[in-house]
């Protein structure tokens, strides 16, 4: 047997004659198509030849302007350009004046092609491609066949076109532009066979094992855990757990905030994985004495051997020891979650129509709230991106820093041995000295001090974003009200984001709900009094969301006018009859969730589990 591991791309194995869906592709804008042409790239005599290397680059600033890019940010790319001889798209990027799905609307428009958009991603039909050759796939993918029956494939940058047509040739291509984000998302979604990879491993460990030959395999315990990391991070994970049931090691992945039982491992093989992930950064009396905890990095030979995960993930770790064994949880960070468009988060009109006037003003606080996992960040980011950062100085207090922003100053809070708030305080001081203008603080943990300095920012003409963990906007009012923060300061804050991420059902399988007890959830007050013609779903499962019924997520949300609460709060004399009387109202996450179930976007089960509570 070879001592090298396995390839991670390798062929997917699935059955040639699955079906072929049809996936259509959404439009940005128009094809702009020549007459009698499909989808070709613009400046092409024919199939196979070169795309022409150089944009004319009035057409392009013209679509940039199209794209609502300020000609103040245009003239400062083209100086720039001028100066350095960058390419008029990657100056735009880097100085964050597009982002990367404007970018790939642009190139569709200016060469004549379709936009795959990232919500493209939750709509393949994996099984209907599983006839093509998908090995190796690097700068394109396909992703369906159109009404015609000619298979779409996506590309991130126009001289790949050649290669993607030649490699497809058979099936007629059409070519759509995506961004290289979506790129990688169909990649690792549809197509990557890490599970295949990590069960190939432990096979040869557990060969190697039977023949007492493991120390002929030196690298092999850090193949498997890297192996592993990898299929967590291309699944979509945020955590990796490893622990022991009384026979067996247990490796469980908690993706789109709910938790399976990935494998069982042999308690030995547990153990090695363990030593080897533990070893490096602790020592077993110290775990003995208490949890540790820091960052999981890997080593100089191994970041030659996974550059995809180190460029794009952090990972933290905790390390603790139960009933005298270790065990160990993964989270993981993906820097590229939050490079999310505004439009595409899924807020009502009027309700994103009220959050950009308040980024408009000259100060005050947006909070977000809700448990971990739930998007707040990703909320806070795609709000800054609609600010303009020359007009207006961006600046950010993150631990740690998870997406970089070329023209916002990024900050991680100093170390202080003495208490974490303390740091928080030291940073968010001195960056007050620097003339912000937009202050991005990351997570408000119940400090009255870092409270009190934030509102202090607010009221003296600084705009302000937080996060807070609690379940809805008016215990966010009553929790800031205990860290001591009056009603002068209170009047800083001027929006509460309430939010969950419910699972989107899978748009290939989803079957039509019957159960009466889901249609009994719509027997409220705000909703139209009669169910009749209401049709709901349910998750079924099939080969293109790996059998969950599930395929991505969708935020529900619960926006407040926080003055208003403030006064309702008073006049109603408690809390919690503001919040019930929203909610007959149909103003909380839970009426969210339903109307989305109404939709068919999501199950009612979905938002039971996640907003029930609230």
């Amino acid at each position: 047997m070879s001592k090298t591991s396995p390839r991670l791309l390798a062929q997917t194995g699935r059955d040639p004659a699955s079906k072929q869906g049809v996936l259509p592709v959404v439009t940005g804008f128009e094809a702009h198509r020549p007459e009698g042409q499909d989808s070709m790239v613009k400046n092409q005599s024919g199939p196979g030849s070169a795309v022409e290397p150089c944009m004319d680059q009035e057409e392009l600033v013209q679509l940039l302007r199209q794209m609502r890019v300020k000609d103040s940010h245009i003239r400062i790319a083209l100086a720039r350009q001028e100066a350095t001889g960058e390419s008029l798209q990657v100056i735009m990027r880097d100085f964050g004046f597009i982002s990367a799905e404007c970018l790939a609307q642009v190139l569709a428009r200016y060469h004549r092609m379709d936009y795959f958009p990232a919500s493209g991603v939750d709509g393949i039909d994996v099984a209907g491609l599983g006839h093509l050759d998908t090995e190796d796939l690097m700068h394109y993918v396909p992703v369906g066949y159109n009404a015609q029956h000619r298979l779409e494939v996506a590309i991130s940058d126009p001289e790949d076109a050649t290669a993607a047509r030649n490699r497809y040739h058979r099936d007629s291509p059409v070519l759509v532009m995506a961004s290289p984000n979506t790129i990688q998302a169909v990649y690792r979604s549809c197509f990557a066979d890490t599970e295949e990879v990590f069960d190939r491993l432990v096979a040869t460990y557990t060969e190697a094992q039977s023949g007492r030959c493991v120390e002929d395999y030196p690298n092999l315990i850090q193949d498997i855990l890297g192996g592993l990391i990898r299929h967590a991070c291309y699944a979509g994970a945020s955590d990796v757990y490893l622990n022991y049931s009384d026979l067996v090691g247990i490796i469980r992945l908690k993706v789109n905030d709910v938790g399976s039982l990935f494998r069982t491992l042999d308690r030995r093989l547990m153990d090695r994985l363990l030593t080897k992930l533990i070893g490096e950064r602790s020592n077993a009396e110290a775990l003995r004495r208490e949890p540790q905890e820091g960052l999981f990095d890997f080593t100089e030979e191994e970041k030659g051997r996974y550059p995809d995960l180190v460029h794009r993930y952090m990972f933290r770790m905790e390390l603790m020891e139960t009933r005298g064994k270790q065990q160990a949880v993964i989270r993981i960070l993906d820097r590229q979650s939050t490079e999310v468009e505004f439009e595409h988060l899924g807020f009502s009109l009027p309700t994103a129509r009220m959050l950009k006037r308040c980024i408009q003003m000259p100060g005050g606080i947006i909070a977000v709230t809700g448990p971990t996992g739930c998007g707040k960040t990703t909320t806070q980011y795609a709000l800054l991106q609609l600010i303009d950062p020359v007009e207006r100085s961006i600046q950010t207090i993150e631990n740690p820093v998870e997406y970089r922003h070329g023209l916002w100053l990024q900050h991680e809070p100093v170390q202080d041995e003495a208490c974490e708030g303390l740091g928080a305080r030291k940073t968010l001081n001195a960056l007050l000295r620097s003339a912000p203008s937009v202050i991005l603080f990351g997570e408000v943990r119940r400090d009255p001090d870092v409270a009190q300095v934030m509102f202090d920012a607010a009221n003296t003409g600084h705009l302000v974003f937080t996060t807070l963990h609690v379940p809805n906007g008016p215990m966010a009012i009553q929790a800031f009200s205990d860290m001591g923060i009056d009603d002068t300061h209170l009047a800083s804050l001027k929006v509460i984001i309430s939010q969950r991420l419910p699972r989107r059902l899978c748009p290939l399988c989803k079957a039509e709900e019957n159960r009466p007890a889901m249609f009994k959830e719509f027997d409220l007050p705000w909703w139209n009094p009669s169910t009749e013609g209401l049709r709901l779903f349910r998750p079924v499962g099939c080969p293109s969301c790996r059998y969950t019924g599930y395929r991505g997520r969708v935020m529900i949300e619960d926006t407040l006018d926080a003055p208003a609460i403030r006064s309702l709060v008073r006049q109603n004399d408690g809390l919690h009859a503001v919040i019930e009387a929203r909610a007959m109202a149909g103003h909380s996450l839970f009426a969210s969730g339903l109307r989305r179930a109404a939709e068919g976007i999501v199950s009612v089960d979905e938002v039971i589990r996640v907003a029930r509570e609230e």
